[in-house]
């Protein structure tokens, strides 16, 4: 039991799902408050370096 409540050999995990969770929630919240949020992909942008990842992303809220 006490293994189950505290591991701490690998806290970064727990970070991570935690992380996972608060983001499924906030996404979930949004597109309920705006059933109409649509993002832009083609117009967005990506950020120069060795990750993929954008630099700029447009949406509407609608």
């Amino acid at each position: 039991m006490a293994r189950a409540l505290g591991d701490v050999r690998r806290p970064h995990h727990w970070l991570a799902a935690a992380a996972r969770l608060q983001a499924r929630i906030v996404l979930a919240e949004l597109l309920a408050r705006f059933p109409r949020f649509a993002v832009d992909a083609a117009a967005g942008t990506f950020a120069p370096g060795n990750y993929t990842r954008y630099a700029t992303l447009p949406f509407t809220a609608g």
